[in-house]
């Protein structure tokens, strides 16, 4: 081999210059949404969190994207990987000078712009999910609900989630940074963010699998129309898992069946007779023999032993105050007076409790409204039951006039953090004549906190 040859391989062997990075949002998160190209060839792809390559000591050029919705900045550090903020300058071009035997550490900082919701949707795990729906303002869809960047004026915005079936959802807002620590989640669909005039907001909506067990309900089938003895079961793979299932009317438990060798589908029967006509939604749960829940579903059904009917169509999420149309149909009687409960409570007057005892007609409707932020955040019972008369007969000793028809099912409410009550810090206070005392309450909110507030002097 030539001498001069071999003294070049020998200086490219020596010498051992390397470039190497990463790519980050505010706050370190790694950022999968920018790519990175060395000296117009060599590209560091979507899926190249951190790079490291070796160079030739010299000049290099290293060129990120600019992705829509976000400004670019970089830190450069010759034989050191440290990047303090103060250390990132703009631009999306780095020019850089490597020294001979030294490495040369470039991060990449992609932040939101001014003015910017900018925010993702995840499974628990972290995997983005393409699969749930965003509502902006209660108008506009959110086209990529994976990951989205959105110009919005400075103030007060919403952003809805509706959880996709077989999921619960949570969510995350963090102010002019992207961290999403565990402890930052709350339980909800819907999130206020306020955003600053110079700032930006993301936030991350995080879906948990309500159903990881491959369990199917078998019988009923939804909306089924039950009559008489019905036979209740489930299916799947997962079922050896289970220590019990157990079925369930609303709050209502109608059967436990404890695991059995001789019964693999944890089956039984139910007198659905026992029960008003009406849609109502059946609660099935498996649970392990830690208790946990293993899988949970909901069946809609359509009881029906009496020739009676009632329903009350409701939206999936109740927020604010929502208003419901109760209908019933009773082919023998009159519906006369309405009931509406709430988690087993009758709803304040007049909206819990109605009439129409004068009516004399066998199908009939009333609207009411339910106001949701009385109640926490979560799953709740609604239940509406009506009974009937023979107006203008008066008949008060006849059987069978009460609880013609019902409609039972779980709802979800979402309020986020709205006021609930108001609550005072005292039972009874004495005091002296021409004297007064300072009294303090506590204001709870429907996500469950809790802050001071003065009472009246």
């Amino acid at each position: 081999m030539p001498r001069a040859l071999l003294l070049f391989l020998l200086t490219i062997a020596a010498h051992a210059e390397v470039i190497s990075g990463g790519k980050i949002f505010p706050g370190g998160l790694p950022a999968t949404n920018g790519t990175v190209s060395l000296d117009a060839s060599q590209r560091f792809g979507f899926d190249a969190l951190t790079y490291r390559v070796n160079v030739f000591p010299g000049v290099h050029t290293l060129v990120s994207n600019i992705p829509a919705g976000y400004v670019v900045s970089y830190s450069l550090c010759v034989n050191c990987t440290n990047h303090p903020l103060s250390s990132y300058q703009p631009g999306n071009t780095a020019a850089i000078v490597v020294p001979i035997n030294a490495s040369v550490d470039v991060y990449w900082m992609y932040s939101p712009n001014p003015g910017q919701l900018t925010g993702t949707s995840v499974l628990s795990d972290g995997t983005p999910f393409a699969s749930s729906t965003l509502l902006l303002d209660s108008a506009q869809s959110v086209a990529n609900p994976a990951a989205f960047s959105l110009p919005l004026p400075a103030g007060s915005h919403t952003l809805f989630s509706g959880s996709p079936v077989g999921f619960t959802t949570n969510y995350s807002i963090c102010v002019n940074c992207v961290q999403h620590p565990p402890a930052s989640y709350q339980g909800g669909t819907l999130a206020t963010v306020a955003v600053p005039p110079a700032g930006y907001v993301d936030v991350r909506f995080q879906y948990t699998a309500l159903n990881p067990a491959s369990i199917t309900v078998t019988n009923p089938t939804p909306s089924q129309t039950v009559t008489g003895t019905l036979t209740l079961s489930v299916t799947g793979g997962d079922l050896a898992k289970a220590a019990s299932v157990e079925y369930a009317i609303g709050s209502n438990r109608i059967a436990r069946v404890p695991a059995q060798t001789s019964n693999p589908t944890f089956s039984t029967t139910w007198n659905s007779a026992l029960a008003s006509d009406g849609n109502s939604q059946l609660e099935v749960t498996a649970r392990d023999y830690l208790d946990n829940i293993i899988y949970q579903d909901f069946r809609v059904i359509v009881l029906s032993n009496y020739g009676n009917a009632a329903s009350a169509p409701l939206p999936s999420v109740l927020t604010g105050t929502v208003p419901v149309i109760l209908i019933a149909y009773d082919r023998t009687h009159f519906p006369s007076y309405w009931q509406v409960f709430i988690d087993g409570e009758l709803g304040p007057s007049p909206y819990g409790l109605l009439f129409s005892d004068q009516d004399a007609v066998h199908q009939n409707a009333r609207a009411t409204v339910v106001d949701s932020t009385a109640y926490p955040n979560g799953k709740h019972e609604f239940h509406f039951a009506f009974h009937s008369n023979d107006y203008p007969v008066t008949n008060t000793s006849a059987p069978g006039l009460d609880f013609r028809g019902m409609v039972t099912q779980n709802v979800l409410i979402d309020n986020t953090r709205a006021l609930a009550e108001i609550l005072p810090n005292y039972l009874f206070i004495y005091t002296p004549v021409s004297t007064g005392v300072q009294l303090t309450c506590t204001r709870v909110f429907t996500n469950q906190d809790r802050d001071p507030c003065a009472a009246p002097t």
